[in-house]
């Protein structure tokens, strides 16, 4: 996945792309210090652990709906410390303090109910 506009500086794809050397190379061949989950995807997690170096730590952000499962091996021998947070909070403030622009993130709108209701929308 490529990055648009200012979004990301960086962007992969862990289905088509080896994220461990992607973040050894953009990193001077160092594991990453910190990783944050956010998809809900058992293969996805188990690749951010992979790419973290020893004692770094993972947050969790997704909401995921069924348990998760990881190599929790890894996670003792790596020394790994890992927090779970839900981050809009935090990033509702950032969009109001005009620090995140949402406009790259926009794919399209959809029209509200109250909008069709009044009848400006067909």
């Amino acid at each position: 996945m490529a990055p648009t506009g200012d979004a990301a500086d960086h962007a992969n794809d862990p289905s088509t792309e080896d994220l461990k050397q992607r973040v050894l190379e953009l990193n001077d061949g160092r594991s990453a210090d910190i990783g944050f989950e956010c998809t809900s995807v058992t293969a996805v997690l188990d690749q951010l652990i992979d790419c973290l170096r020893a004692q770094g730590t993972l947050v969790v952000e997704s909401m995921w709906s069924k348990r998760a499962e990881f190599d929790v091996h890894a996670l003792v021998m790596k020394e790994l410390s890992i927090r779970g947070g839900i981050g809009y909070a935090h990033t509702i403030k950032l969009v109001e303090e005009g620090k995140v622009d949402l406009k790259p993130f926009i794919t399209g709108e959809l029209a509200s109910m109250a909008s069709r209701a009044r009848g400006s929308i067909p």
